[in-house]
């Protein structure tokens, strides 16, 4: 899928044996089941190799924790680091924005009618809410 002429990319991540934390609630919010991760999913290495190679320095997001957290977890695992700083996207934003975000997110999704919690549909509507809130 091609987003303001740049590719978008996300995979499935195989879990490593350490990772016991998917859980049902976990399949539900995200819609997988841990089966088809483990069947489907890419290793760590080759996502975190991945990452460092189509990623900029700065890379922003907005849910900073979340990402954090489990960006630190892939690459600790794959044994290398990122070559990448995540930062919150609500660094950029002016009070005005910072105020519109919440609103333009969720008309984003529902407009998009896209799942949220994977990683290429979040990554869409964190595009789009941030061209609706720069409007």
């Amino acid at each position: 899928m091609c987003l303001n002429g740049k590719y978008l990319h996300s995979w499935l991540i195989k879990p490593c044996e350490a990772w016991l934390d998917w859980s049902e609630s976990a399949e539900q919010i995200h819609g997988i089941e841990r089966d088809e991760l483990t069947q489907n999913g890419n290793d760590v290495l080759t996502v975190a190799l991945a990452l460092n190679r189509l990623l900029p320095e700065q890379v922003f997001c907005d849910a900073l924790t979340f990402d954090s957290f489990w960006l630190h977890r892939l690459f600790r695992a794959a044994g290398i680091e990122p070559k990448f700083q995540l930062e919150s996207v609500s660094v950029l934003l002016n009070s005005r924005q910072v105020k519109l975000w919440p609103d333009a997110r969720q008309h984003v999704i529902s407009e998009l009618g896209l799942p949220v919690h994977r990683a290429e549909n979040d990554a869409l509507i964190l595009s789009h809410t941030w061209q609706r809130v720069n409007r």
